[in-house]
């Protein structure tokens, strides 16, 4: 499908009035954690408690989600710009983003900022189980992952 310039310009334009907060989203791959600034989250559910999460493919943490069983989403404080650009930065294939980040384990193993306003944990195998044909949708440069909010330990 071809867009019209114009059209294209208009839609860019009118997106950035949409409002969405700043998280770290992290995971962890054997031994070696892995975190990213996101801001392309959003909830899609209430019950069951689901959100979409959209990480593109180009991105060093793209593949631990993939090969991961759970991750967590630590939600960032208005003050946190620091923390944003931290992760936002550098590419954890080069750098381990949480050296010197006060962060704790989830009992699934994911990495989660202790200094944050809350942190969920998805389960994304959990959702591919019960949802197979939502579970993920591929996009031009992007996958976008529906996943379940996990109970810890349940």
């Amino acid at each position: 499908m071809e867009w019209d310039p114009q059209d294209r310009d208009s839609i860019q334009s009118s997106l950035r009035y949409l409002t969405h907060g700043v998280y770290v989203l992290a995971t962890r791959r054997g031994r070696e954690t892995s975190g990213m600034t996101a801001a392309w989250v959003t909830q899609v559910s209430e019950k069951p408690p689901c959100l979409a999460i959209s990480v593109r493919e180009d991105r060093y943490t793209h593949d631990h989600i993939l090969q991961s069983t759970t991750f967590a989403l630590s939600v960032l404080r208005e003050d946190q710009v620091n923390v944003a650009t931290h992760f936002g930065d550098a590419s954890g294939e080069y750098a381990d983003k949480f050296l010197g980040v006060p962060y704790g384990l989830t009992p699934s193993g994911s990495p989660h900022l202790l200094d944050c306003l809350a942190y969920l944990v998805a389960s994304p195998k959990l959702l591919e189980i019960r949802c197979r044909s939502v579970a993920e949708m591929r996009l031009v440069n992007a996958l976008c992952r529906f996943v379940e909010v996990a109970k810890e330990g349940g």
